[in-house]
């Protein structure tokens, strides 16, 4: 791990890649490092829109479209489905 963390770090001084944060941030929260792994994890949000998609105002869901979709493998696909009838009730449209 110590080995990738130094490779990731070499790559993100040569410029900003989605890629290398994301695989930073998971070898850091591997060690346990969670101060420095948990922000760079949380950078996916930030670069990742490329459906166009706004943070949810979870008052006001009534009548708006809800996309659900895969971002770290079928397992979050799936505990983020339980959620659907919910929302649903709630006048949105999944």
């Amino acid at each position: 791990i110590d080995e990738a963390i130094i490779c990731y770090n070499k790559l993100l001084s040569l410029g900003k890649n989605p890629q290398a944060f994301l695989g930073l941030a998971q070898c850091l929260l591997k060690k346990g490092n969670f101060a420095q792994g948990l922000p760079l994890f949380e950078y996916r949000l930030v670069q990742e829109h490329r459906h166009n998609t706004t943070p949810c105002d979870y008052r006001t869901i009534q009548n708006k479209r809800i996309l659900i979709r895969s971002e770290c493998g079928i397992g979050d696909t799936f505990m983020c489905l339980r959620y659907a009838q919910i929302l649903k009730k709630h006048g949105a449209f999944i």
